[in-house]
């Protein structure tokens, strides 16, 4: 028996040639408008033609890196891409999604990023890595500390949505605090002040606030032997009542309520010098104020991510050198630690020497790795500071 051919509905097929059309388009734009070099809104360099052509060898093509490349450029350069990704973050709104992108919408208008399933490896081999470091230090009788600082998720539970609860998470410290029982759990003094209703962590980005780091600060001076100024010792200062971070850059929510950024100043914090290795640029005091112009705001802390950064008080003063082997969570507390020492900062992520080289050309009185989870957990930075022990 022969079946009846099944019609085309003239509503579908209009809606295939439609949406053909759409991404050819789309496509042929990609590839037509100049290329875009810099996202401010991400605060990254994207994938450009020239960048993909330059790549395009034959061994890239045959091991996939070739085709890896051609997909970021596309995602990187797609035409109306923020907007896009606005009318997806208002339809997961009118759709009562309680998450975007990766971002979960908290209450007191927290977007709160969910951390990436770690890569359990690193985790041991960065805890491996530090304690080959602690010994080392122990050996040459410099005083070591190793602080952790909690990730949003970790202690802005009170904000969830009713459906996540965060215990997910709690392997992934326990994994780290069992392999390196030394460092130094942050969580507890941030859990306590965000308890009482304090504004610890941004709402639109991963970092902890000013007083966040101020919090930290405390007990990490203690950890080091130093006696940490009170809260009242400092005047605030708002560096930005318009912040919008990292979070919000994954959503664009337009309901999104701006963070307020504050500078902690105390009497003689121009009277230091900081230096930027990377660029050889220097400035008084500890902020780069020309951020406060661009998207990315929390760079004005010691001008942003660097491999290494000095930190040195004027009028020669004899004073103990702190050497912090640090990520971005350092950037905002390295001005109260700058009252206590003077500063080395490298941060391993893009640190190139190794730091066995450098304890033997600077000689640090101290040493504090301070990093966020993440940075453990995600990230092989860490591993770096066994090179050159002679133990790895």
């Amino acid at each position: 028996m022969k079946l009846p051919a099944k019609k085309i509905k003239i509503t579908d097929l209009v809606t295939v040639v439609l949406f053909c059309l759409f991404l050819l388009t789309a496509g042929v734009l990609t590839v037509a408008l100049p290329s875009r070099a810099f996202s401010q809104n991400e605060n990254r360099t994207l994938m450009t033609g020239e960048r993909l052509l330059s790549g395009a060898t034959a061994s890239r093509i045959f091991d996939g890196g070739f085709e890896a490349d051609a997909g970021d450029y596309f995602r990187d350069q797609f035409p109306l891409r923020e907007t896009m990704l606005k009318v997806k973050t208002l339809s997961d709104i009118a759709l009562v999604r309680m998450e975007t992108n990766g971002v979960i919408y908290g209450s007191s208008g927290y977007q709160i990023p969910r951390p990436a399933q770690a890569a359990r490896a690193y985790t041991a081999q960065n805890a491996a890595a530090v304690s080959l470091f602690r010994q080392e230090l122990e050996e040459r009788g410099i005083p070591f500390v190793f602080a952790v600082a909690p990730r949003p998720a970790d202690v802005l539970v009170r904000y969830y949505p009713s459906a996540y609860t965060g215990a997910e998470l709690e392997n992934e410290r326990r994994e780290l605090f069992s392999a390196a029982p030394f460092a130094l759990d942050l969580r507890e003094p941030i859990l306590e002040g965000i308890g009482r209703g304090e504004y610890l962590y941004y709402r639109t980005d991963h970092h902890w606030t000013t007083e966040g780091a101020f919090r930290a600060y405390t007990v990490i001076a203690e950890a080091l032997g130093v006696t940490p100024y009170p809260i009242s010792d400092f005047t605030r200062e708002t560096a930005s009542a318009a912040f919008y971070g990292t979070t919000y850059s994954k959503t664009l929510s337009p309901f999104t309520v701006p963070d307020t950024m504050e500078y902690f100043r105390y009497e003689g914090d121009e009277d230091f010098t900081t230096s930027i290795a990377d660029t050889g640029v220097s400035f008084s005091g500890f902020y780069d104020r020309s951020y406060l112009e661009k998207k990315d705001q929390y760079s004005s802390f010691l001008s942003g991510n660097n491999a290494r950064v000095t930190i040195r008080k004027n009028g020669g003063e004899d004073r103990p050198l702190l050497l912090l082997i640090k990520d971005s969570y350092s950037h905002s507390l390295a001005p109260f630690l700058a009252r206590h020492f003077d500063l080395e900062l490298i941060d391993p992520r893009y640190y190139n020497d190794t730091v066995a080289r450098l304890l033997d050309e600077e000689r640090p009185d101290a040493v504090l790795i301070l990093c966020g989870l993440d940075t453990v957990t995600d990230s092989a930075a860490l591993s770096k500071l066994a090179f050159g022990l002679g133990r790895s």
